[in-house]
């Protein structure tokens, strides 16, 4: 029976092979797998709409939720803090049982699309119940028993089933093709399509409170906030679906994994993945900066819509870099990207803060000042996003390598597990740090002392916290020449794994 080229297989199809039908692995250079392109145009733009789909809730509570729920739903910082640090308990639950159903699913669909059936509906309602809060719940009691409990529900039950989402679908892309360099156009476009989705929601929401706050419409910002939350879960649920609906994967699935304990052990002792997800939690107060966006535009620019402004040049700068991916690629190797993107960013944001802080009361000068540093490091946001994505893929492709399987749901399990509670740590610092720089919920206007820590918290600080999260990259070593060495007998695998299959196949027949 001829190698079907219409899939792809894995390094070990879970048959045994008799050792005298092994065959001599063809040269790398000849193997279609790292020369065919599998994917057609229409199957990028599934998943890159599915992605965009996801991303306008992400961009939506990634940019807006801390000022919801402190500012909009009013509720007190603590509880917020509190509600972060046990969904961190919730995902040590639920994260390891959705890896392990994901690594055990086998159906006719797929592995991964059948979650991305289901799931994309009540993500959604979950994501529209939680910006309907204040509406439900009316009032401007931090302490409200009712809200309190609304919120940790809600949230709880949104952190549950994007889980469910979120696994299946950030490992889709590996299923689809095992071409690195196919790939990262998959990634490319998917991570275009995704900075458009987190982009969306402060276009319409940041004019929406100037002019609810300056009484220009007839909307206030609870309602603004309830009418976002609800057309994002709404458009966002349809896009989603493409991913089930417009994609294929192309692995053929092991038919009998190992058992849970060695998939745990295969992940304990795969060694880069560690190290980035040591990397990751190293790093993780370096999200708090993301937090503060909304704090510096609002309360110390005094417009939302200020975030626009300034980061006009900088979104078509960062979409246009997009078309600089193959010119980094070419030209620099990934470990030198990798480093000097962060380096670069870092002094970029440190220069952003040592001018921006001498104009806290000039603020046409301070607009400006941001507005060139954020165009400035948007140039490499394109090749940062795909070079993120291609390192990601790696070290999935290095569990193949040296154990023969395939264990992206355990491996982010295990790995959720550990980086979500960093991202836990980061969630609730932010929310603590608010009362150390002094804000104070529901004021008009901050002391002068508030403003400058929360202009630092966006601009250098948590900058100057990611640094740590280089450290264990400089044990890395899963780049250059092991990295080709990797793919080329990865595709050398695949394909004699594919002819022995099929050749007792046809015998059988």
């Amino acid at each position: 029976m001829p190698l079907r080229k219409d899939l792809i297989y894995v390094a070990h199809t879970g048959t045994d092979v008799d050792d005298s039908k092994k065959e001599t692995a063809p040269p790398a250079e000849k193997s279609f797998l790292l020369k065919r392109n599998f994917l057609g145009t229409k199957e990028i733009a599934a998943l890159g709409l599915s992605n965009l789909g996801s991303s306008l809730a992400e961009g939506y509570m990634g940019s807006f939720l801390m000022y919801f729920f402190t500012s909009v739903f009013r509720i007190d910082y603590r509880y917020i803090s509190l509600m972060y640090f046990l969904v961190t308990i919730w995902d040590a639950m639920n994260d390891p049982l959705m890896g392990i159903a994901f690594d055990k699913t086998r159906t006719r669909f797929g592995k991964a699309r059948p979650y991305l059936l289901f799931s994309p509906i009540p993500l959604g309602i979950c994501v529209a119940l939680l910006f309907l809060g204040p509406i439900f719940f009316q009032g401007a009691d931090l302490l409200d028993t009712r809200k309190i409990v609304y919120m940790f529900v809600t949230y709880f039950l949104w952190e549950t089933f994007n889980t469910v989402n979120g696994v299946p679908k950030g490992n889709l892309p590996l299923l689809m093709s095992p071409n690195p360099t196919e790939r990262n156009k998959l990634f490319a476009v998917s991570n275009f399509l995704h900075e458009i989705g987190r982009g969306l929601p402060s276009l319409i929401i940041a004019p929406m409170i100037d002019l609810s706050k300056s009484g220009v419409i007839k909307v206030s910002v609870t309602n603004s906030f309830a009418i976002i939350g609800v057309s994002v879960a709404i458009l966002g649920t349809f896009l989603s679906l493409f991913a089930f609906f417009g994609t294929r994967e192309r692995v053929m699935l092991i038919p009998k994994q190992p058992p849970v304990l060695q998939g745990v052990k295969y992940v304990f002792n795969n060694k880069p993945l560690l190290l980035q997800v040591l990397a990751g939690v190293m790093g993780c107060l370096g999200g708090i900066g993301g937090i503060y966006v909304n704090f510096f535009y609002i309360d110390v620019m005094g417009s939302a819509t200020m975030s626009l402004v300034c980061g006009a040049v900088g979104t078509v700068i960062k979409y246009a870099s997009f078309g600089l991916i193959p010119w980094f690629f070419k030209r620099f190797k990934t470990k030198q990207m990798f480093f000097g993107f962060k380096i670069y960013v870092t002094v970029l944001k440190g220069i952003m803060f040592l001018v921006g802080r001498r104009y806290l009361h000039n603020l046409p000068m301070l607009a400006v000042t941001v507005i060139v540093v954020q165009a400035l490091y948007s140039f490499v946001d394109g090749a940062n996003g795909v070079l993120n994505s291609e390192l990601g893929a790696d070290v999935q492709d290095y569990m193949v390598w040296q154990t023969g399987t395939r264990q992206e749901g355990t491996t982010g399990a295990v790995t959720g597990i550990i980086s979500k509670f960093g991202n836990a740590i980061s969630s609730a610092a932010s929310a603590i740090v608010l009362n150390m720089v002094g804000y104070q919920q529901g004021a008009k206007e901050q002391s002068d002392d508030t403003k400058y820590k929360i202009f630092a918290m966006f601009a250098i600080v948590p900058q100057l916290l990611g640094l740590f999260s280089l450290i264990p990259w400089f044990f890395y070593d899963l780049w250059g020449d092991k990295r080709d060495k990797m793919r080329a007998e990865l595709a050398q695998m695949r394909e004699i794994r594919a002819r022995l299959y099929f050749d007792e196949q046809g015998a059988e027949s």
